[in-house]
């Protein structure tokens, strides 16, 4: 039985299972039904890789019409900044 555990732990641990994981949780934007906090949705940007994961996060503020609140504004601010300047 632990030489099955090693394979996952082993998985779970290389780059190709942290990027599907850290894929996944970007992906979960999409259907997530609450309002993460800015300071969650601050820390995914600061992991964001890509322009589309960066839309993730924006969509994910518009769905949940947030940007009258300043934290979320200033998340919506900095992915303007790192991708549109």
């Amino acid at each position: 039985m632990s030489i099955f555990k090693s394979i996952f732990d082993g998985y779970n641990e290389s780059d190709y299972g942290k990027e599907k994981k850290r894929e996944k949780v970007f992906k979960e934007l999409e259907t997530f039904p609450m309002l993460h906090s800015s300071k969650y949705l601050n820390s995914l940007l600061d992991q964001s890789k890509t322009k589309a994961e960066d839309d993730l996060i924006l969509d994910h503020l518009y769905k949940h019409d947030t940007l009258d609140i300043d934290s979320y504004k200033a998340v919506e601010q900095k992915i303007i900044d790192k991708r549109w300047k």
